[in-house]
């Protein structure tokens, strides 16, 4: 692995190099730029057509619902009727294999590459509609009170958000209620990004496109020592020639994954690995004949599985996540140091199915976090 990408501080931390946060600081999106796209889906709500007419209520959460200047992204979480019951759903959802309301989040102008991201809550039987607070005022008939306050947990620790979901929008409000409420909101310069650190720096900063069970998971194998982790910005360089065909049979001539695999490839070579040793998408690059030592992804899902299964020792899995910015990609470096205890961590991470509580337990104790408070 090449020197110098990361820094580690004086207590054996990993975190990111300037040029790795300035790349993560480049992709926040301002407030002013994030409120205008939360009052668009706000917008497709009011209108009401199929099928954004079941639903009921908008909250937002997050790094905007704590006044941040800048965001990552915009999470919201919406509440719809669900008509069928728990046991249906619950089918539906499994042989769909997506988002089990991924109908609700296109509607909503949320899917592909939004900065919003919407999680769906369904609410099984229903009561009459809700009505708006501001209609609320003068006496509400029975089954038409203002939603509860959701209490949502983090997915991970198990620790309730901080803060809780804010209330932007319900069944019958107008766009300019929705604005009152997001004008309530004021913006706070030392507003934190983060609710819970995994409390490895580095991948912190990454976590916004890490995702929480990946960032957590990754995190633990690195306190234990398991995982040598690092990230850098790659630049768009040419091929190396004996890998150039290759490549070519992969992707279009140009295209941004083409452009991105040549470069890493480049970083990869510089680093003196033999290409023979790589595989890209499942396959050789350039020594069919030869034992892989090297993967290269663009699938963030594979460091969920680096961090939960077996393998071998010196193992190194290279993410590159495939944007168009420029020219310039970031990678996430990861080479495996001992993989039977990667294995036996990733089991512990896993918990009891029969204890409550205890895979929240599991990753906070790997993590040096006190317990859980129950």
């Amino acid at each position: 692995m090449s020197a110098g990408v990361d820094s580690v501080n004086h207590a054996g931390v990993t975190v990111a190099s300037p040029e790795v946060l300035g790349f993560m600081a480049a992709k926040r999106t301002p407030r002013a730029r994030a409120t205008r796209k939360v009052e668009a889906v706000a917008h497709r709500l009011i209108a009401g057509g199929p099928p954004l007419d079941r639903a009921r209520s908008l909250w937002v959460c997050g790094s905007h619902a704590r006044g941040a200047p800048d965001v990552g992204d915009v999470d919201l979480l919406l509440e719809i009727d669900e008509p069928r019951d728990r046991a249906q759903q619950a089918v539906d959802a499994c042989y769909r294999r997506a988002h089990p309301y991924a109908e609700v989040v296109k509607a909503l102008g949320c899917s592909g590459g939004s900065i919003v991201t919407v999680a769906v809550t369904p609410v099984f039987q229903p009561a009459p509609s809700l009505i708006s607070p501001e209609r609320a005022k003068s006496g509400v008939p029975p089954g038409h009170e203002v939603p509860r306050q959701p209490l949502l947990e983090h997915t991970v620790t198990g620790d309730p958000l901080d803060p809780q979901p804010k209330l932007l929008w319900v069944r019958g409000d107008s766009i300019n209620e929705v604005r009152s409420r997001l004008v309530a909101i004021a913006e706070d310069p030392d507003a934190r990004r983060f609710e819970r650190t995994t409390t490895v720096p580095l991948i912190d900063t990454l976590l916004p496109l890490l995702g929480v069970q990946a960032g957590f998971r990754l995190a633990a194998q690195m306190r234990a020592g398991n995982f040598g982790v690092n990230a850098l910005v790659l630049g768009e360089v040419p091929p190396p020639p004996e890998a150039e065909a290759s490549l070519q049979l992969r992707y279009q001539l140009g295209s941004v994954r083409y452009v991105a695999a040549a470069a890493t490839l480049d970083h990869l070579k510089r680093d003196g690995v033999p290409l023979g040793t790589v595989q890209l998408a499942g396959g050789r690059m350039t020594d069919p004949a030869c034992e892989p030592q090297v993967e290269v992804s663009f699938n963030a899902f594979l460091l969920y599985l680096l961090a939960s299964r077996p393998s071998h020792d010196g193992w190194r899995h290279l993410h590159v996540w495939p944007t168009r910015r420029g020219g310039r990609w970031l990678a996430l470096d990861v080479i495996v140091k001992n993989g039977e205890a990667v294995w036996k961590l990733a089991r512990r991470l896993d918990g009891d199915p029969d204890q409550p509580n205890s895979q929240c337990q599991a990753i906070r104790a790997a993590l040096g976090m006190p317990p859980m408070q129950t």
